[in-house]
């Protein structure tokens, strides 16, 4: 394990400062805390460095892979890089995943056989902590992806990986780059069903629907104005929670929870 002497100015340290990794979905990504290193270590994500603060997680180093750099800030330091003392002690720079259609990354969808699936798909979220948090939901309640599109934010910037607290390496995440089309051929399939949790005519309340098909993706609207035209244009069943008089909306996170677990434990359960 290579360990250079700790330079604040060393170009490895640079991404630690940045608070939101800029650019692209694809490229390097700030995973921070034991829970989300560990889980990049378990699950074979390639690791431009680990930073650890002198006196933190004493055991770690040696479950970090071979070769991979290790930074050793002290605590003053630490708080140079990240700008606040830095109590979770440990952090990594690793590769995100690469964009890729639906049926390229889940080709059981195609398979005539295949065990029902859900899908959480977010098109334009602005919020990465709201993200994070959706994608922990998903693997809480046995969603099987989380698919994004290239207008919202990255499922890879550092505020949704911490929202996700280690989950999001439990089942696929990852950023359609046409994801339209994805869902556009999803809807067409009739093993395949779209649903949106939205108010409006027609829309079923959440404990009485169903899913009309085997395989179930749920699209999750944006924070300020839900989904756009461009989305509700797609065949798909409209589902709406029921709440108290007064109050018209949840947190899309909150809505993601309630219609994910309806989905694994209530009447739409596939069994």
């Amino acid at each position: 394990m290579s360990e250079p002497a700790f330079d604040a100015a060393h170009p490895l340290a640079r991404p630690y400062k940045v608070r939101e990794i800029p650019g692209t979905h694809e490229g390097w990504f700030v995973a921070e805390g034991r829970h989300n290193v560990e889980a990049l270590i378990r699950h074979g994500f390639a690791l431009d460095s680990v930073l650890l603060v002198a006196g933190a997680h004493d055991d770690l180093p040696e479950k970090i892979p071979a070769g991979v750099p290790v930074l050793r800030p002290d605590k003053a330091q630490a708080r140079e890089i990240f700008g606040v003392d830095f109590h979770l002690g440990v952090a990594a720079v690793a590769r995100a995943p690469k964009k890729r259609r639906l049926f390229e990354a889940l080709p059981a969808l195609g398979e005539p056989d295949a065990m029902p699936h859900t899908l959480v798909v977010c098109p334009c979220l602005g919020d990465a902590s709201n993200l994070g948090a959706i994608i922990r939901n998903a693997a809480a309640f046995g969603a099987h992806a989380v698919v994004c599109g290239e207008r919202g934010v990255s499922p890879w910037s550092r505020k949704a990986v911490r929202a996700s607290s280690g989950t999001m390496f439990n089942l696929p995440v990852f950023v359609s780059p046409d994801l339209h089309a994805d869902l556009a051929e999803f809807a067409a399939r009739a093993d395949c069903t779209l649903a949106a949790t939205r108010l409006g005519p027609g829309a079923v309340p959440l404990p009485g629907w169903k899913p009309g098909a085997r395989h179930v993706a749920l699209l999750m609207g944006g924070e300020a104005h839900g989904l756009s035209p461009e989305w509700l244009r797609l065949p798909h069943e409209a589902v709406i929670i029921p709440m108290a008089p007064g109050v018209d909306s949840l947190n899309v996170a909150a809505s993601s929870a309630v219609a994910l677990y309806h989905l694994a434990h209530g009447d739409a359960a596939r069994r």
